[in-house]
């Protein structure tokens, strides 16, 4: 269950992490009916969107992929290409960060993930079809009013 204690804990776990970083970065916390926490990274002085596209277009030259892995990617930079330059959001599919991202985008998204994971739990149990987490989680970068912003460094 989400509450404004944990979304409140995120926020600063996130700000401590960027402030050691040397990152200046602004993200906002929700909270969808007590179960999902959504954290959107609005602004950063990272190129997060940019990263993206370089990092898998890069990986799509490289070759290797096959099936379902290859059209995600391919699925990926489309969307990207086309909303580069107009207000939206990208979902950074936290199973997926070191083929979306590289460099110090994945080394800040990979932290930002493990502080939204800071109370997170799976007890679940698949062959029982037995479901029991702490929570459900949701990393969006930008958003559909605004897009993202590059700002500059501290």
């Amino acid at each position: 269950m989400v509450s404004e204690v944990l979304k409140n804990k995120v926020i600063g776990l996130i700000s401590e992490t960027t402030k050691e970083m040397g990152i200046k970065l602004y993200a906002t916390a929700k909270i969808h009916n007590y179960l999902v926490l959504k954290v959107n990274i609005q602004s950063c002085s990272i190129d997060l969107k940019t990263n993206l596209i370089e990092t898998v277009k890069s990986t799509l030259d490289k070759g290797g992929l096959i099936g379902t892995h290859k059209e995600y990617l391919e699925e990926v930079l489309k969307c990207a290409i086309l909303h580069k330059d107009v207000p939206s959001h990208v979902h950074c599919n936290v199973h997926h960060l070191k083929k979306l991202f590289s460099g110090e985008a994945l080394e800040l998204l990979e932290k930002i993930h493990a502080n939204v994971r800071c109370d997170y739990y799976s007890d679940s149990d698949i062959g029982r079809d037995y479901i029991d987490v702490g929570y459900y989680y949701d990393l969006t970068i930008g958003n559909n009013k605004t897009g993202f912003r590059v700002i500059q460094k501290v």
